[in-house]
């Protein structure tokens, strides 16, 4: 949550923030001018949601890979 948060430029806990890539340019500037934005600057709804979904894999993931290194497998 504070790496989606901090992506947004919100207030966050630097602690709980994951390094990921920002969004890539959203090619949908018509949704950005028909008013579906996001909370990240120049990212409309459609690729805001990706990004997000892209997010949680990402901690997920290295919350698993982490899991299974402390258990020695």
């Amino acid at each position: 949550m504070h790496t989606i948060l901090a992506a947004c430029d919100l207030e966050h806990l630097k602690s709980e923030v994951c390094t990921v890539p920002p969004p890539s340019a959203c090619p949908h500037m018509e949704l950005i001018a028909s008013g579906q934005t996001s909370l990240i600057k120049g990212c409309c709804s459609s690729c805001f949601d990706s990004f997000v979904g892209d997010v949680v894999k990402r901690v997920l993931d290295t919350r698993v890979s982490s899991q299974w290194l402390r258990l020695g497998l």
